[in-house]
């Protein structure tokens, strides 16, 4: 009776121990159809993770108009906000001057992109970024013919980088409200360079400083140079597709 017994749990453990050697055969087999037969087919995590990139490369538009909106508002109270500062601390007239039409045009823009801002859930009156505050706190450490140069070197550098962001906008937005905003802010932010430039000269910033700051953007300058070496700020789209024809030298 005792040797029966002992012979079935034998039994039992060798059918036990077949039927796991089978299961594992069996896993092994499917995994190397999965991962090592094809070198084309992907497995289970690595096709997961590609559809889960496929989604997010169709979720993120180009030319998103919520995006633009934000840096629209963002970057015109920034420039109301330093143009508030240079207004009392310019010594240069000419640079109290930009800052009081940058502060005021600013303010404008804004204003119309009140709209806008609500329908793509903007908040208007936002903190200053991190950058700008930076700029800010420097200025309001400086005084005189310094902070005058600061702040002119700021503007080049802010506008020359807003222009390049409302070009792109204004071509690529799939929002027409927002598009025409670009188109229209545009020309005003080309202008605003081109005053910018004139009191760099006024001040004393040397050219090779204006071209290094600008690093000569044809796209982000706007405007045109008149005989006296100054740009007008107003040449048409015609105007600067016509090539240049030099002076006769006799």
């Amino acid at each position: 009776m005792k040797a029966k017994l002992i012979q079935r749990a034998q039994h039992r453990l060798l059918c036990r121990g077949l039927m796991a050697l089978a299961l594992g055969v069996g896993l092994a087999a499917n995994a190397g159809d999965s991962t090592t037969g094809d070198p084309n087919k992907q497995g289970a995590g690595a096709q997961r993770l590609m559809e889960t990139e496929a989604s997010a490369s169709t979720t993120a538009r180009p030319g998103d108009p919520s995006s633009f909106v934000k840096e629209a508002v963002k970057g015109n109270e920034a420039e109301v906000a330093l143009g508030e500062l240079a207004e009392r601390k310019a010594q240069n007239q000419q640079v109290k001057d930009l800052a009081a039409m940058l502060r005021k045009e600013h303010t404008e823009a804004n204003q119309q992109l009140r709209s806008l801002a609500q329908q793509h859930k903007v908040p208007l009156n936002q903190p200053l970024e991190a950058k700008h505050k930076e700029e800010m706190q420097k200025l309001q450490r400086l005084s005189g013919p310094e902070f005058d140069k600061e702040y002119v070197k700021a503007m080049l550098k802010d506008h020359q980088k807003d222009i390049q962001v409302y070009q792109r906008a204004a071509q690529n937005l799939d929002d027409p409200a927002a598009k025409q905003y670009a188109q229209t802010t545009l020309p005003k932010l080309q202008s605003h360079l081109q005053h910018a430039k004139s009191a760099a000269q006024a001040i004393g910033i040397d050219q090779a400083t204006i071209s290094s700051i600008l690093k000569e953007s044809p796209e982000a300058m706007g405007g045109t140079a008149d005989d006296s070496g100054k740009s007008t700020g107003h040449e048409s789209m015609d105007d600067r597709n016509t090539p240049r024809v030099p002076p006769d030298s006799r």
